[in-house]
């Protein structure tokens, strides 16, 4: 073979080997390690993940990014109507490393959009109005955040503020009154036995229970809404934006009291982290809301069985300047928190101030008989009634208890129903079992959750 022929074949070889790749682009490194770490640990977020994996980084230079993960969606985890595709995804992807966002005003993505950072008075951080769950998730030079929502892309405009903080504040009114219609609707039921089928038959109950989570839901959903507008406003909705809070703290707790479990979008927030969300609120907000928050944290508390602290957080509100005041027509000298207006069955418009100091006793006479302090356990129960009930007598059995929470809550806009099960009593009502001590959850919740478990007994 001559030596000509060999150097053609030697050049037609190196003429077919394939052009080397270029390196990958410092972004594409980025959002590959950031798929890494999802894919391993963070199936919440599978979702977006296969979405993450199919966006144009090739030209990005940013090595250095900070991620909104977006869970997986679920008919209720899409409050903001947007969805996620390979180009709202962008707004998902901030240019920059942010371990923490509490120094963080502002914030801009890939695609050229602006990200704005805010805060609630509990300390939760937002962003673009949407909640940030959890810490930061370290994915090489970038972080993670998991968000339960679409983030929506900003108005061009700015919110008016003097004209939607009324609007906002008629509108929540609305929605509120509108709950608690529905709340002191479904007490009746399950304490008074106004349906005799309500214990008897099993669709009866959940036919109630769907109407009043669906409810709940819904006011919550508003009050999310609601959030997002009033971040865009200025200072001078901080107030309102308290109200909203507290109100929806107290919804939440409801929830808890009703099915021992709260869902955030698809996803069952813990007790643990229901009393953390108190606790921070309790630092950050003034005197009323942060009595209003103890008095939740302290039933919550209860509920669990951790009577020392149950104890401790009524202790707290003691030193408040409250007073009973009438045990059908409490006025706002007992309320731990505003009024709340709702039509009672006689038709007239009622405003129930709620929490009561009220309630406050009865805790802290149910903690203390727990604890085995029956002489201070007394002292609340005589406070109650010299109140209310001269002449009347009560003790820390169990069923005087009961009995003592019936008096001082039925009918008056406060939650009873939680505490024949704090205190193992039988519900009052023809048919009722140990099951009702928890409301079944609606199907289609968990048809479309099944990580979430029924309630037993359903």
């Amino acid at each position: 073979m001559s030596l000509a022929f060999l150097c053609a074949l030697t050049a037609c070889s190196e003429d077919d080997e394939p052009t080397p790749a270029p390196p990958s682009s410092k972004g594409v490194e980025a959002v590959n390690k950031i798929v890494e770490v999802l894919e391993k640990d963070h199936k919440e977020v599978s979702d977006f993940v296969e979405i993450l994996k199919k966006v144009d980084v090739a030209n990005l230079e940013e090595d250095k990014l900070t991620v909104f993960a977006v869970r997986n969606a679920t008919a209720s985890t899409r409050a903001s109507g947007a969805v996620l595709d390979s180009a709202s995804i962008q707004r998902h992807i901030a240019k920059g490393s942010y371990k923490e966002l509490t120094n963080v005003k502002g914030l801009e993505c890939i695609n050229g959009d602006s990200l704005r950072v805010t805060r609630s008075a509990d300390g939760s951080v937002y962003v673009n109005g949407v909640i940030i769950e959890g810490n930061s998730i370290a994915a090489g030079n970038s972080y993670i955040f998991i968000v339960p929502e679409v983030l929506a892309e900003l108005p061009d405009t700015p919110v008016t503020p003097e004209t939607d903080l009324a609007e906002i504040e008629e509108e929540w009114d609305a929605v509120t009154k509108e709950y608690f219609e529905g709340i002191l609707s479904l007490e009746r039921i399950l304490i008074t036995g106004s349906d005799p089928e309500a214990f008897t038959s099993d669709e009866t109950l959940k036919f109630y229970s769907d109407s009043f989570w669906k409810l709940a839901y819904a006011t919550l959903e508003k009050g999310v809404e609601y959030r997002k507008r009033l971040d865009s406003m200025t200072k001078d909705a901080a107030d309102l934006l308290i109200d909203i809070n507290v109100d929806m703290a107290i919804i939440r707790c409801h929830l808890y009291g009703y099915y021992g479990k709260l869902l955030n979008g698809g996803t069952q927030i813990p007790p643990e982290q229901l009393i953390e969300d108190l606790k921070k609120s309790i630092d950050a907000y003034p005197s009323q809301a942060k009595h209003a928050m103890s008095l939740l944290l302290a039933k919550i508390y209860a509920d669990k069985g951790d009577w020392n602290d149950a104890s401790e957080y009524c202790k707290r509100i003691e030193n408040g300047s409250y007073q009973l005041t009438s045990l059908w027509s409490p006025t706002e000298k007992e309320a731990l928190w505003s009024g709340y207006e709702y039509i009672s069955e006689d038709g007239n418009e009622v405003r129930m101030p709620l929490p009561l100091l009220r309630e406050v006793y009865l805790l802290a006479a149910i903690a203390n008989s727990r604890l085995g302090n029956r002489t201070e356990g007394m002292a609340y129960i005589d406070r109650l009634t010299k109140g209310f009930f001269e002449g009347k007598e009560y003790d820390t059995t169990d069923e005087s208890l009961a009995s003592l929470a019936r008096a001082l809550l039925q009918g008056n806009g406060g939650q009873l129903y939680p505490y024949y099960r704090i205190l193992k009593i039988a519900l009052p009502v023809t048919g009722a079992q140990d099951k009702h001590h928890y409301l079944p959850i609606p199907q289609k919740v968990l048809d479309e959750n099944p990580e979430i478990i029924q309630n037993p007994g359903y």
